[in-house]
């Protein structure tokens, strides 16, 4: 009888239309697990290069510059920023407060002791810093005592700060610093540096 059912013939396990999905749907799992298998890659190489900005950057910091006495001209005549006296770790105020000088004023004079301290760079000085640092990422360096307390005391810093990073790398050294009452005795502080990916 024309459209009745047929109950006696047998079902089909495979037909060709269930292979060209099955092959669809492994070729759309292996688009889509090479694609976040290679952003984990590139995320990985951005943090590595995010680290090594961030050792090189102290290491910059760290050393007493070039020309040595580059804090007696301009940031923008430096063939590189350093902040250290040239065989320590001791932090040179005069050369923090140059470049801490350099971004809150837009390479005016320098401001006085005890005037410096924690300072936003404006776009222009950011980037003249950003390149005689090198540095691809965003930047911001800090003088920091006792970081590890509830509440750290940031002394000093210049760069930018951001509050939505999308990646961010922290380094921290410890230097010494006079204090401002007694220029004869060292405190050890910490060299803060972020470089963070917006």
């Amino acid at each position: 009888m024309p459209g009745s059912l047929n109950c006696t013939e047998k079902g089909q396990i495979f037909s060709f239309d269930a292979v060209i999905a099955g092959a669809i749907l492994i070729l759309l799992f292996s688009i889509m697990f090479t694609y976040m298998w290679s952003m984990e890659e590139m995320r990985k190489e951005a943090r590595l290069k995010m680290q090594e900005d961030a050792k090189k950057l102290a290491d910059d910091l760290l050393s007493a510059g070039i020309p040595a006495n580059w804090d007696s001209g301009s940031v923008t005549n430096a063939k590189k920023l350093g902040i250290a006296r040239q065989t320590s770790n001791e932090i040179q105020y005069n050369k923090l407060q140059t470049i801490i000088s350099y971004c809150a004023s837009g390479g005016a004079a320098p401001c006085a002791v005890g005037e410096c301290g924690i300072k936003i760079c404006s776009d222009a000085e950011y980037g003249v810093l950003k390149d005689k640092f090198g540095l691809t990422y965003g930047f911001n360096v800090s003088i920091v005592k006792d970081p590890n307390a509830v509440s750290p005391v940031y002394l000093y810093s210049f760069g930018k700060s951001t509050t939505t990073p999308r990646s961010i790398v922290v380094l921290n050294r410890i230097v010494y610093m006079n204090e401002s009452i007694n220029p004869n005795a060292k405190i050890p502080v910490h060299l803060r540096i972020e470089i963070w990916e917006q």
